[in-house]
């Protein structure tokens, strides 16, 4: 999903801030421990350092500032005042209030190092935390001061429930690492200056609470922190109405025992709150929950998503997520990653479950998976106990299912995903694991299992309530499931809401359009018109717009004229996170171009103006530097200012040195600073040591800390072992950790396995845990099979489960075809499907042709279309001439040309030179290069003079065009 932000604007913000207790626009005289810079950032506004001397009277203080209250251009004022006790600070204040009438906002800043007991009379610019109210230990909140040790770590322990911490967190990458997203970032920060509630709302895992632990961090203000483990809540009666409530995941709060009516009546007195919820669903809640807001007060709506695929490949190469050369490993958002390493550890102790486990699991996710509960994780025990010795989806006695929950209870790593509450008759299953382990295909998501779950259990009334179809739809999404014109009619035969429930009015029909939306995104084309009928028109609406939006941005494909349509059937106005949402699904460069000029007219239409956002996307689309040049000239005479975003996009796309030079100028000249993102574009682009050095140099005259990717890409770059040590020490004595892909980098440079071994030393030393792609580079270095398997033993025993790569690369240095049998076996075990460059890989080391056949076959049973290679290495095992000529027909036909390596296997293939000769004409006028391998073959079918005078003249001919040895 397009990470950016959308927040809905008051229009009525003087409401909003009373609501807060926040003072009226007018003369405000508050005390302040901070220096001016400071006080400048968290007033939000520039203040003004008059020259007064500390010796003169307040009257002359009164009347310099009654000077700069004057003027108009001036928002306020930061004076020292430290020496004055609280008495004169006092009749100061006293004095400018008569003086200066409040007509307009004007805000003065004392300085003061008076006792803060003696001030407690006067308000002050920031919280003095010696002062605040600490909330009892059994109140179920908690106060994060923001100045404490290890602060951001402290406030995920109070955010997070005890088990995310662990493997969100404490456990996991989560803290060592923060993928930034300036443009949400800034929305955030936004929101976070003024006094009035807003929400963050996303799918799981988009990253919200980390986006949020990051914000609230940077500004460092103490919080008052609802405890999601607590059960049982009492609301402060005095906190303070200038510091924030923060809660994550309201919506689970709200239904925690004597919550709802605390927060309520908290809210009526306290302004400033701020949560996390986890969808447009869960917004609706919120706001049906929260009292009819009157004078036009608002909540904001920040719309968190995932990533962008381009911002998910950039997170995969910057972490060595996948492989150099390519594709394979893209995660599928931040959160994802965080969760890894935890999903490896859970895969692989359900590998190592009993059947009898593994059974009860798999009921629990099938009972999730059609709405058994009214939260997705939170199921009723005796449900999941039926439906198992039903055979639902496999057999299990009762006396067995609950022997296999207490065994479940026993496993320490389990605790993470499994929760099993005897007493009040509950269990809880983590999503991620049900989706990521138990069930990663989705199967238990098929419509066929409604039917059996009826059957068996008839008096459950399984997705027989609309919230129920949305959050099966939801699921079936996630897992990228197609609803075709079959699936829809059981649903509509089985599922009576569906149609009876659109017609009605209230919340009932909310949660029905909420699950058409969602069946319409999954719907396959021919059935989207049938879906959109069963949708009455609507009036729109704050939360249908945050679900459509999260929709649009996670289904890609869709025609634009039905994007519009549906907005408008809903009675949507489609805005700038719409626009902007399509532009990024748009195909890069020319091929998107026509579409990006048909978003922008109708954006144009719609009187929705284009944004930094809009800019950044087309620039990142832009096909060449001068399109690019065009669209900064545009921007530029639009208004909207390019960031240190946008730039450090458009200096990803340059392609040579001098554009660089001329954005940096650019970039200057419009008073953007550059960032360590900057740098580092610049320093992997560089073309050679020095210009790398005088990057350095510059990076730090501008004041701007080198991070471990500098660092990373430094060594990455480096010559030799000796310039990696000294880059080593520097980055020992610059005081950053390196980190495993730091580790994974040097494990690929490294020279010989005994500086490997000292490496994985090194990082086992450091704390630094190898990950996949460490494996899967040192087998690939690996010098025989007894250090391959060594390996992946200490793969296995480190909870790091092989993927698709681990097993590619086992194959390719397979000595024989046992050997890749059993590896093929294990692949199957370990639940990881080929791909395209596996199957590459088993052809090339094919024993017959019947084996290349069996594994196109298996290739067709999983949609695996063929690449250039394994077209390659068909043809080169084919029988006859014929079989080549048919491949290199499908080939052609799957747009693909043929390579230096096509060439000479057909030439072999040919019966004749003349053959031969039909296939270089062929191959060459397509592009490919001649090399020494096609004369050789070539050369076997010559039989005359005439023939060989012919392969001379070729032989001249690719002489004067460059000939390729390879």
């Amino acid at each position: 999903m397009q990470e950016q932000a959308t927040v809905a604007n008051s229009s009525n913000p003087g409401a909003a801030a009373k609501a807060a207790g926040a003072s009226p626009p007018g003369l405000r005289i508050v005390c302040t421990r901070l220096p001016c810079q400071q006080a400048e950032l968290r007033a939000a506004r520039a203040l003004v350092q008059p020259s007064i001397k500390p010796q003169l009277p307040s009257a002359l203080w009164v009347a310099s500032l009654r000077g700069l209250y004057l003027r108009n251009a001036v928002q306020g004022a930061w004076l020292d005042a430290r020496g004055k006790d609280a008495a004169w600070l006092r009749k100061l204040c006293s004095q400018l209030h008569h003086e200066l009438q409040p007509a307009r906002d004007f805000l003065i800043c004392l300085y003061s190092d008076a006792p803060d007991a003696d001030l407690q009379a006067l308000p002050w610019l920031e919280p003095q935390l010696n002062l605040l109210p600490r909330p009892a230990p059994d109140s179920g909140f908690a106060l994060w001061r923001g100045d404490e040790e290890a602060a951001e770590d402290a406030l995920a322990r109070l955010l997070w429930r005890q088990h995310d911490y662990n493997n969100r967190w404490h456990d996991n990458q989560g803290r060592q690492l923060y993928y930034p997203r300036p443009q949400l970032e800034n929305e955030l920060h936004g929101a976070l200056q003024q006094s009035a509630p807003f929400l963050l709302v996303g799918m799981p895992l988009a990253g919200k609470t980390r986006l949020l632990l990051r914000a609230l961090c940077t500004r460092g203000e103490a919080l008052l922190v609802a405890r999601p483990d607590s059960g049982q809540f009492q609301f402060p009666a005095d906190w303070p109405e200038s510091l924030w409530l923060v809660c994550d995941d309201l919506d689970l709060l709200l239904d925690q025992p004597g919550f709802k009516a605390g927060f309520l009546d908290f809210i009526a007195r306290h302004g400033r709150w701020l949560a996390t919820c986890r969808s447009g669903e869960a917004y609706e809640k919120i706001c049906a929950a929260l009292p009819p807001r009157s004078q036009g007060e608002y909540l904001h709506n920040i719309l968190v998503g995932r990533l962008t695929p381009q911002d998910a490949e950039k997170l995969a190469a910057q972490l060595q997520l996948q492989p150099k050369a390519g594709q394979r490993q893209l995660p599928q958002n931040i959160g994802f990653y965080f969760m890894q390493k935890a999903v490896n550890l859970w895969r692989n102790v359900y590998q190592g479950l009993s059947q009898a486990q593994k059974s009860a699991l798999r009921a629990a996710t099938l009972c999730m998976r059609f709405g058994a509960s009214s939260d997705l994780d939170n199921l009723q025990l005796s449900l999941v106990r039926n439906c198992a010795s039903q055979g639902l989806p496999a057999s299990l006695a009762p006396a067995d299912f609950d022997a296999a929950c207490h065994a479940l209870d026993q496993i320490a790593e389990g605790r993470g995903w499994w929760q099993h509450e005897a007493v009040n008759g509950r269990l809880r299953l983590e999503p991620v694991f049900a989706d990521q382990v138990i069930d990663p295909g989705g199967e238990l998501l098929h419509v066929d299992w409604l039917a059996r779950l009826q059957s068996a259990l008839p008096q459950q009334r399984w997705l027989q309530e609309p919230a129920a179809i949305a959050r099966w739809a939801e699921q079936a999404a996630r897992h990228g499931w197609r609803l075709d014109r079959d699936s829809m009619a059981q649903l509509q035969a089985q599922c009576a809401c569906l149609q009876s429930a659109v017609q009605e009015t209230g919340l009932p029909a909310r949660a029905a359009q909420r699950a058409l939306l969602f069946l319409y995104f999954c719907a396959t084309p021919d059935l989207r018109a049938e879906i959109l009928a069963l949708l009455p028109p609507q009036q729109g609406g704050a939360g249908l717009q945050i679900s459509l939006n999260q929709l649009l941005a996670d289904f890609h494909g869709m025609p634009l004229a039905q994007v519009l349509g549906l907005y408008q059937h809903l009675g949507l106005r489609a805005d700038s996170y719409t626009f902007n949402t399509l532009l990024a699904q748009s195909a890069p460069g020319a091929a998107g171009a026509s579409q990006r000029q048909l978003i922008l007219q109708h954006m144009q239409a719609a009187g929705v103006a284009a944004d930094v956002f809009t800019y950044t996307i087309l620039l990142e689309k832009a096909g060449n530097a001068q399109e690019r040049r065009e669209l900064l000239g545009q921007m530029q005479a639009a208004g909207v200012a390019a960031d240190v975003v946008t730039y450090n996009s458009l200096l990803e796309k340059a392609g040579n040195a001098q554009e660089r030079r001329e954005l940096l100028g650019q970039m200057q000249a419009a008073g953007v600073a550059e960032d360590v993102i900057t740098y580092n574009i610049l320093l992997e682009k560089a073309g050679n040591a020095q210009e790398r050095r005088e990057l350095l140099g510059q990076m730090q005259a501008a004041g701007v800390a080198a991070d471990v990717v500098t660092f990373t890409t430094l060594l990455e770059k480096a010559g030799n072992a000796q310039e990696r040590r000294e880059l080593l020490g520097q980055m020992q004595a610059a005081g950053v950790a390196p980190n495993v892909v730091t580790f994974t980098t040097l494990l690929e440079k490294a020279g010989n396995a005994q500086e490997r071994r000292e490496l994985l030393g090194q990082m086992q030393a450091a704390g630094v845990a190898p990950n996949v792609v460490t494996y899967n580079s040192l087998l690939e270095k690996a010098g025989n099979a007894q250090e391959r398997r060594e390996l992946l033993g200490q793969m296995q025993a480190a909870g790091v489960a092989p993927n698709v790569v681990t097993f590619t690369t086992l194959l390719e240095k397979a000595g024989n075809a046992q050997e890749r049998r059993e590896l093929l076996g294990q692949m199957q075990a370990a639940g990881v499907v080929a791909d395209v460059t596996t199957f590459g890989t088993l052809i090339k080391h094919a024993e017959s042709w019947a084996e290349c056949e069996g594994l196109r076959q298996t290739m067709r049973r999983d949609n695996v279309a063929p690449n250039l290679i394994c077209f390659n290495s068909l043809i080169s095992h084919c029988l006859d001439f014929r079989q080549a000529q048919a491949l290199l027909d499908e080939l052609l036909a799957a747009q693909l040309k043929p390579d230096h390596y096509t060439m000479p296997a057909l030439v072999k293939k040919a019966p004749d030179f003349a053959t031969a000769l039909l296939m270089v004409e062929q191959c060459t006028a397509l592009g490919a290069r001649l090399n020494e391998h096609v004369f050789k073959a070539w050369r076997r079918h010559a039989r005359s003079a005439a023939e060989e005078q012919i392969l001379r003249e070729w032989e001249e001919r690719a002489g004067r065009s460059g000939f390729s040895r390879e």
